[in-house]
């Protein structure tokens, strides 16, 4: 049985109190290979997209023309 099903059995249509799901819990704390793999690609990933962009704004910041102060 899963953490859903056992939830859900443990809801009761009158009392309106179990109706309130802690959405802390991890209903889902048993993750697949398939998904811990496809979740480090997906970390790898936004790691290399942050990496790039830090380094191609540290790149181009400093060659911006940037207006002086005298108006120029």
């Amino acid at each position: 049985m899963t953490r859903l099903e056992e939830i859900a059995q443990g809801i009761d249509p009158q009392d309106p109190e179990t109706l309130e799901i802690d959405l802390g819990v991890d209903l889902f704390a048993e993750h697949t290979d398939m998904q811990k793999a496809a979740l480090r690609r997906i970390e790898t990933t936004v790691a290399l997209v942050e990496g790039g962009s830090t380094m191609w704004s540290a790149r181009r910041v400093p060659t911006c023309r940037r207006p002086s102060a005298s108006g120029r």
